[in-house]
């Protein structure tokens, strides 16, 4: 790690004359090098209720899309909106069957909860599927509220 930042210090050292611009690139790069060897790539999760033929063709969709940008004749755009409308509600309607099969298995599992008396679980999932999150307390404000009602007091 200090290795990591005395090339940091290196590559600031060697910038020094040069303009606003390249020392700014110069110094994000080293920066999200340095954040990359150290953390990794982040990965961005995927909803777990969608399966993976909506992943597919929204892909296709993107490729369409892509050749949709880059066609420069009148005559090829029309077919090729057409198929990107095409997957467009394909997806949806993918995505739509899945939400639906989600929503089903989450209601079965809160049925299969209060069945036997798991109220906790039953709750928890009833909040998912309305969209509530638990509220949480951040720990520097209960502190901090601690100490000033010692102060009033």
């Amino acid at each position: 790690m200090t290795e990591v930042i005395v090339s940091t210090f290196e590559t600031l050292d060697l910038l020094r004359y040069e303009s606003p611009e390249t020392v700014w690139t110069a110094i994000r790069k080293t920066y999200n090098d340095t954040a990359y060897e150290t953390l990794g790539k982040k990965k961005s999760p995927k909803d777990e209720w969608i399966s993976v033929e909506p992943w597919d063709l929204i892909k296709k969709r993107t490729d369409k899309k892509k050749s949709l940008l880059n066609t420069l004749s009148t005559d090829t755009i029309h077919p090729l909106e057409l198929e990107y409308t095409m997957l467009d509600k394909a997806i949806q309607k993918s995505v739509r069957a899945d939400k639906r099969h989600s929503l089903e298995q989450k209601a079965q599992k809160a049925e299969e909860a209060a069945r036997q008396g798991y109220s906790r679980l039953m709750y928890r999932i009833t909040n998912e599927v309305v969209g509530k999150r638990p509220k949480t307390e951040d720990p520097s404000k209960l502190i901090l509220d601690d100490f000033l009602l010692t102060l009033i007091q």
